[in-house]
């Protein structure tokens, strides 16, 4: 089954930039009028670290019992609230879009490098 296996070391590239994404995330939860009533009340940073702990034991652990029962627990937690699904397709988007801009950075920083090389 394809949800089973995961790459290697693929929490070794997400741990690169997990935080800006969940900064990002949290961010932009907190600034939307309609989406700022949810985290009202609520600890940001323990938020943070429950969803990065969450990713890091999917992404080393892969999918396993342990994985759906965190996942009923935050199917539980988003329901109480009222959350809506497309909050979690954002915080997605948030990782996607993270992920995407930290590879620029590194690629710019392999071509800043390149480009001092000394010539032969």
């Amino acid at each position: 089954m394809f949800m089973s296996k995961r790459p290697i070391d693929t929490w070794g590239l997400l741990e690169t930039f997990i935080d800006d994404a969940l900064d990002g995330f949290y961010g932009y939860m907190d600034s939307d009028d309609d989406l700022s009533p949810f985290m009202d009340g609520r600890n940001i940073g323990r938020l943070k670290k429950t969803q990065r702990d969450h990713w890091q034991a999917t992404f080393k652990d892969g999918y396993n019992n342990a994985y759906y029962e965190r996942l009923h627990r935050i199917g539980t937690a988003h329901a109480r609230i009222g959350s809506r699904r497309i909050i979690s397709c954002a915080g997605i988007e948030f990782c996607w879009t993270a992920s995407i801009t930290w590879e620029h950075k590194k690629a710019g920083s392999v071509v800043a490098k390149c480009t001092r090389l000394p010539a032969s």
